[in-house]
């Protein structure tokens, strides 16, 4: 669209993507074996922490100083946190109290990827213990709290129907790997079981249907060590509770 009809994008956006008009599939890959020369670098620094607390950005910038130059700004908003995405981490930016000019603060939690939830419920405490109102509304935060039981670092959230619950017959396959319990929860409308072949115990398979229902289920903790472990005779039937459970 740039060659043939270049008018018909957004000026900023324009600018920016002809910027790249000068780069070929040479620089593209020098330029992603260096992001993973970077990684490798910063990876046993980020292995040493929990959790990074980060200005969110350096400065604050007007409607007028967008205008008069939306790119830069932008670009410099990003100072603490463009490298997030590159280096495969999560994060989350947590209003807290105003600062002493009256104008919004604000933190950002970074860890490794894959620890959301982890990240999640420190950012709720702390938008809880600022007492601040939702955005720039006069609403309250709401008086339910997010869990606070995530997987810590060196383990892996799985969720668990059927045997493997707590009180049934295959849970141990869960607490002798060092399985640690979290939340007991529902799948989304969207399953059935079915009896599988052989026992005792007897074990339910899980389908995905179009009229199923809400599933029990428990998410468990288990040690990265212990995952899928051949030595564990019965395997366990897990779901996609990060997209399903509800």
């Amino acid at each position: 669209m740039l060659t043939k009809d270049a008018e018909a994008v957004h000026p900023v956006s324009r600018q920016i993507i002809s910027g790249g008009a000068s780069l070929i599939a040479v620089d593209a890959f020098r330029g992603i074996y260096r992001l993973a020369e970077l990684n490798r670098q910063a990876a046993p620094l980020i292995n040493q922490v929990d959790m990074l607390c980060m200005l969110t950005i350096p400065t604050f910038y007007s409607v007028a100083d967008l205008q008069v130059d939306p790119v830069t700004p932008n670009s410099n908003f990003g100072t603490y946190t463009n490298f997030v995405n590159f280096l495969d981490m999560c994060g989350i930016a947590v209003p807290c109290s105003p600062r002493e000019d009256g104008r919004p603060g604000t933190v950002t939690l970074l860890a490794r990827g894959g620890q959301d939830a982890m990240v999640a419920a420190m950012a709720d405490l702390l938008h809880r213990d600022a007492r601040v109102t939702v955005g720039a509304t006069a609403i309250l935060l709401s008086s339910k709290p997010l869990p606070k039981t995530g997987p810590l670092p060196g383990e892996i959230a799985l969720a668990v129907v059927g045997a493997h619950m707590s009180g049934l017959p295959l849970n141990q396959e869960l607490t002798l790997s060092g399985g640690r319990f979290l939340f007991a929860g529902k799948t989304a409308p969207e399953y059935r079981f079915y009896a599988l072949a052989g026992g005792p115990p007897s074990r339910p398979g899980m389908v995905r249907t179009e009229n199923g229902e809400r599933i029990p289920l428990e998410v468990w903790a288990l040690p990265t060590e212990s995952f899928g472990a051949a030595s564990r005779p019965s395997a366990l039937r897990f779901v996609n509770w990060r997209r399903n459970l509800t």
